[in-house]
C-alpha cells in the first residue's frame, strides 16, 4: 500500500491533511467495493468516515460524492472497519477530487476520504452485500 502513498494527494481537494502518529480515538470507517477479496483486483487503500457515509442514500450518490468512476469497479458490498484508539496509522485525509471517467462523465467529489499508507485487514469486523 505504501507505493504511491504521497502520489495519491492528487486524489483529493487542496487542504487535505497527512497525518502520521496515534489516533486520538476509536476510527469507523466505510469501504465500499466489489465482491472480491482483498488482493484480488480490490485494496483497503481507500475509506470513508462513517460521518460520510451516512449521507449516502444511494450507491449513485457513493459514486457521486466520493468520485468513483464506473471502471473502477462496481459497488456491491460494504465493508466496516474500526482502528482502535491509540493506534498508529499513516493516512492523507481530505476531500475527493472531481473525477472524470472514459466517456467524458463527471463526477463531482467532494465527499471525505482517507488513504491509508499501511491497512491491518484484522480492522474489518463486517462485510456484507448492499440490498438491491
Amino acid at each position: 500500500y505504501s507505493k504511491g502513498f504521497l502520489a495519491d494527494a492528487r486524489n483529493f481537494e487542496r487542504g487535505y491533511t497527512h497525518f502520521k502518529g496515534k489516533t486520538e480515538k476509536e476510527l469507523i470507517l466505510v469501504q465500499y467495493h466489489q465482491d472480491t477479496l482483498l488482493g484480488d483486483n480490490r485494496s483497503a487503500k481507500y475509506w470513508t468516515p462513517v460521518e460520510q457515509a451516512n449521507k449516502f442514500r444511494t450507491i449513485a450518490d457513493v459514486y457521486e460524492i466520493s468520485a468513483l468512476l464506473p471502471e473502477w469497479g462496481p459497488r456491491e458490498v460494504v465493508s466496516v472497519a474500526r482502528i482502535p484508539k491509540g493506534t498508529d496509522i499513516e493516512i492523507l485525509s481530505g476531500k475527493a477530487i472531481k473525477q472524470q471517467d472514459q466517456i467524458g462523465n463527471s463526477y463531482q467529489g467532494h465527499g471525505d476520504q482517507m488513504r491509508f499508507k499501511y491497512f491491518d485487514p484484522k480492522w474489518i469486523v463486517e462485510t456484507r452485500r448492499i440490498p438491491k
